[in-house]
């Protein structure tokens, strides 16, 4: 499960899985949980079961059985809280990967809007304003840079 959820994205999928698994795990504890007392006491120096017959070393396998068992429920719960957490490192980090994306998105929106209204002001003294299609032509250019520009350091970054 670990490898899967580092070799693809996060998905609905394999939280479903573990919160399957964790729920499993939880009630197969609980069960375990309530007849350790039985165990316990079957396991005990003074129980016996028939005068002269000797059944303790065999109880008291069986209860070592028994806690190996609950220790083995438990690693399995650690392993699966290990996941769980695994999982949510890899969502939060494929939430960075976009916020870094919708941000040089926003920077070069902004760029573009900035150049376009700059433009849009038309100042009558100023030549710039006065150069028609060719100045079109020159604000297109200047934006692409700008974009390009803005591209190339979040590329640089590793942002993309």
């Amino acid at each position: 499960m670990d490898e899967q959820i580092l070799r693809d994205a996060a998905s609905r999928q394999q939280l479903a899985v573990l919160v399957k698994l964790r729920h499993r795990v939880s009630e197969l504890r609980r069960l375990l949980s309530v007849h350790r007392r039985v165990y316990q006491g079957l396991a005990a120096p003074g129980f016996r079961v028939f005068e002269g017959d000797e059944p303790e070393a065999l109880l008291q396998r069986l209860f070592e059985r028994y806690e190996h068992t609950l220790e083995a429920v438990g690693s399995v719960r650690e392993l699966l809280l290990g996941s769980f957490d695994l999982y949510m490192t890899s969502t939060s980090q494929r939430t960075n990967d976009t916020m870094r994306v919708l941000t040089v998105v926003t920077v070069t929106l902004g760029i573009v809007a900035a150049v376009a209204g700059v433009l849009g002001v038309n100042f009558q003294g100023v030549d710039v304003f006065r150069l028609g299609n060719r100045g079109f032509h020159d604000m297109l250019i200047t934006i692409g840079l700008l974009v390009g520009v803005v591209l190339l350091i979040g590329r640089w970054l590793k942002w993309l």
